[in-house]
């Protein structure tokens, strides 16, 4: 977990849950203003994840058109691990990341920002089967901040 430009960005572990031997690195950038988590395609396209549906997207031109949707795995080292994502196949490399986490995955867990000490820390708050159990960090302790969203906007219209 690291700030970048005040960014608060993710180095996670991405893994197939049909395949979890299929698996890579991507950096995701915090995006509290987005519902949906993005993904960039060659990310999904190196784990061999099928598409699970289909989402309405406004990409960073401004453009709305369908993206597939991939339910993955997010591996967030000692923070935790996250299970079934569900992830939009939409390039957001002129961000400088792989991807996004909207609120539908920062609410599986606690995100706290430290202005002064310009950090930040996020520990997923849910068990997942199979997962190792994350560190705990006690909900009471956490003062979440409500912060704005950055980039691309993205809203649920999912089809099957």
């Amino acid at each position: 977990m690291r700030l970048h430009n005040g960014a608060m960005i993710l180095d996670t572990r991405i893994v197939n849950p049909s395949s979890p031997s299929m698996a890579t690195y991507a950096s995701v950038r915090i995006d509290t203003g987005d519902d949906v988590a993005l993904l960039d395609p060659a990310i999904i396209s190196a784990i061999g994840a099928t598409p699970t549906g289909s989402v309405m997207v406004m990409g960073l031109d401004g453009r709305v058109y369908q993206a597939p949707t991939y339910t993955l795995d997010v591996d967030l080292g000692s923070a935790g691990y996250l299970a079934g994502v569900t992830f939009a196949a939409v390039d957001v490399s002129d961000l400088g990341v792989q991807g996004l986490f909207g609120d539908n995955e920062l609410d599986r867990g606690v995100l706290v920002r430290n202005g002064p000490a310009k950090s930040f820390d996020f520990v997923v708050a849910e068990p997942s089967a199979g997962a190792p159990s994350p560190p705990n960090y006690g909900l009471a302790a956490a003062a979440l901040v409500t912060l704005v969203g950055f980039g691309a906007m993205a809203w649920a219209m999912v089809s099957s």
